[in-house]
C-alpha cells in the first residue's frame, strides 16, 4: 500500500493534513467496498452462461476476500482518525 510511506512520515506534517490523508483512504476504501457490493449481482448472468458452479464460487472467494481485507483496513482508519481526533499523538 504505498499510501502507507504518506502515513509512515506523517508526522512531519500538520494535524489537518494528517487527518485528510486518513479521511481520503477512508473514502476510497468506503467506494470500494460499495463497488464490491455490486458484483454478485453484475456478475450472475456471466455466471449463469459459464454454466460452473464450482467456479463461481472461486470467483466468490475472490471478492470475500477483497472485502474481508478492504473491510479490516477501513476499520483500522476510522479507528486512527478517532485516535486524531482525541489528540493522542504526540505534538512534537
Amino acid at each position: 500500500m504505498p499510501w502507507l510511506i504518506q502515513v509512515f512520515f506523517a508526522g512531519q506534517l500538520s494535524d489537518e493534513e494528517i487527518l485528510a490523508l486518513f479521511e481520503r483512504e477512508a473514502e476510497q476504501l468506503r467506494d470500494q467496498l460499495a463497488s464490491y457490493e455490486q458484483i454478485p449481482q453484475e456478475s450472475a448472468e456471466y455466471a449463469e452462461a459459464v454454466g460452473s458452479p464450482r467456479e463461481t464460487f472461486f470467483w466468490m472467494l475472490t471478492l470475500e476476500y477483497g472485502n474481508t481485507v478492504n473491510q479490516a483496513a477501513l476499520e483500522w482508519i476510522e479507528s486512527v482518525i478517532e485516535r486524531l481526533g482525541r489528540k493522542e499523538h504526540p505534538s512534537k
